[in-house]
């Protein structure tokens, strides 16, 4: 897929939504274990509060039966150079979250 397209996506689908946080299924996932839940927090706006997207993971995982010893996330520095993160989408923020079984997600 080409990047543009894959922005088109982000912007139309995940960015532009009410709440400013869009949890959905990795597009592209990692090589892990079949079972392991790869998703993306997507975040509409640069400058929201680290606790704020805190407690919408907490809300999201705690739905779904997850504790913290469930879960694994990360972000990705938006300014890196190195090889193996040039992959990385800098426009916008986001947070990987790794979760030891598949969430049941609705809309």
């Amino acid at each position: 897929m080409q990047k543009d397209t894959f922005l088109n996506i982000v912007r139309g689908h995940y960015i532009n939504c009410p709440s400013k946080m869009t949890l959905v299924r990795e597009m592209f996932p990692s090589d892990l274990p079949t079972g392991v839940g790869q998703y993306v927090v997507w975040l509409g706006e640069d400058d929201i509060p680290d606790y704020q997207v805190a407690e919408f993971i907490a809300i999201v995982t705690s739905l779904s039966g997850f504790t913290l010893d469930d879960i694994i996330l990360f972000e990705r520095s938006r300014k890196t150079t190195t090889q193996f993160a040039k992959v990385a989408v800098p426009e916008y923020r986001h947070i990987h979250m790794w979760t030891r079984e598949e969430m049941q997600l609705t809309r």
